[in-house]
């Protein structure tokens, strides 16, 4: 690649983002997962702090964060979802575009909610993984075991035609693999141009 590019990536939940991000990476794009980094800070005593004021003490273990017990209250109602990201969101964007500013290489950023955070104005291209929803929900469902939380988390994202529409790229999963990865690739080459 011949000079650095920041690509966001970003779908809705069970879309194939994670799998279209790892054609990314092998093709030498540094990767940063917005989801791992979010979770990191749930170890920050300011955001410890934070999340006790909002939900109280029954998310703490031993002063730790509860991450089941967390998920739960959080996935309950789409106003919990907009509490945490109000709190997680600040720093985990500070940190990304620390990231981004810092790297030398052509990266990855998959987010999930990369127009809803904000983090888009943070790369140069955005590239949206879409798939029929109840694929995606198939794939939660193999994945997670249940698909319990899946509606209101569905509800906090924008919709596939959403994304599309502020996106530069579409990588349309339609259930198979070896053709997600070939318009993973197509899209990874178009870029390189």
């Amino acid at each position: 690649m011949s000079s650095k590019i920041i690509v966001g990536l970003t779908g809705g939940l069970g879309s194939g983002k994670s799998t279209v991000a790892k054609v990314f990476c092998q093709f030498g794009f540094e990767y940063i997962d917005s989801d791992s980094l979010s979770k990191s800070f749930l170890e920050k005593e300011s955001i410890i702090e934070s999340l006790y004021k909002t939900f109280g003490d029954k998310i703490l273990t031993e002063n730790k964060i509860d991450k089941q017990t967390l998920r739960d209250i959080v996935f309950s109602s789409l106003q919990n979802i907009k509490k945490i990201n109000e709190i997680m969101w600040p720093p985990v964007k500070q940190r990304i575009a620390e990231i981004l500013q810092n790297t030398k290489n052509s990266c990855c950023l998959e987010c999930a909610l990369l127009f809803e955070s904000g983090l888009n104005c943070l790369v140069d291209k955005v590239v949206t993984v879409s798939c029929a929803l109840q694929n995606r929900r198939e794939r939660i469902i193999a994945r997670d075991g249940t698909d319990k939380f899946f509606d209101v988390i569905l509800s906090a994202q924008w919709t596939d035609f959403e994304r599309e529409e502020k996106s530069d790229y579409v990588v349309n999963n339609i259930g198979n693999i070896a053709h997600l990865k070939s318009a993973a690739k197509s899209v990874v080459s178009a870029l390189k141009y």
